[in-house]
């Protein structure tokens, strides 16, 4: 609101080092919590605890590296969704994403965990499968519940993967946004087996505008506001 940010802007002038416990400085996610909210927020996290370690499908160029055996795949689906604690860690494989976010490599000790920004990051949430995938489940369940309607498409995606309401101005830039990405797979003729469609119990008769909304969720999965905490 107005007023908080107000009040977050008078505790920035005030305490610039964050020596007092007004705020919080902004802090990115930890890997695990990345994966976690992304499959949370697609609704595909299992809440299963307790238990063996799951081992989750891995990148088709990582498994032709592996020695046979060395990462057999949970056989149960759902195990593929379980909560991040439940991978299973292995001291010469790390899983990809936690890789690329910093968590620590358990063939040497670590006593703080690191914390940077990098190129690879951002390669894999805009290109792995777990990232897609979830991408398309967040937006077969936003199709669902609001159809092609862009505007309640927008309302419903950002109440799910921000926790709040769009501003005025994300509600005419987003629609905006989604109409254009429609025009541009729609110039480069992709077939529907060629589109990231939601994967949604509502059939589509659109593509063009499920495949818009789908680019439209990786996207938000990976804004500041989805990836770090303030």
């Amino acid at each position: 609101s107005q007023a908080s940010e107000s009040a977050w802007k008078r505790s920035l002038k005030e305490d610039p080092d964050v020596s007092l416990l007004s705020r919080f400085p902004r802090q990115r996610l930890d890997a695990e919590v990345i994966r976690d909210a992304m499959l949370a927020v697609s609704g595909k996290l299992s809440e299963n605890s307790g238990g063996r370690g799951v081992m989750p499908p891995l990148p088709r160029e990582l498994r032709a590296t592996l020695l046979k055996d060395q990462w057999k795949t949970s056989a149960n689906v759902e195990d593929h969704n379980r909560r991040s604690i439940y991978v299973f860690a292995r001291r010469n494989l790390r899983y990809p994403l936690f890789d690329v976010f910093d968590r620590p490599d358990a063939n040497t000790s670590c006593s703080r965990r690191g914390n940077s920004t990098t190129a690879p990051q951002s390669l894999l949430m805009m290109n792995s499968e777990s990232s897609l995938k979830c991408a398309q489940e967040l937006a077969g369940l936003i199709w669902d519940q609001a159809g092609e309607n862009e505007v309640q498409q927008v309302k419903l995606l950002f109440r799910r993967a921000l926790g709040r309401m769009p501003t005025d101005n994300e509600l005419d830039e987003m629609p905006r946004f989604l109409s254009t990405q429609q025009k541009i797979l729609a110039q480069e003729q992709r077939s529907a087996g060629e589109l990231l469609l939601p994967l949604s119990e509502t059939p589509i008769k659109n593509a063009y505008a499920g495949a818009a909304l789908t680019d439209l969720c990786l996207a938000i999965f990976n804004t500041s506001e989805f990836l770090y905490v303030d």
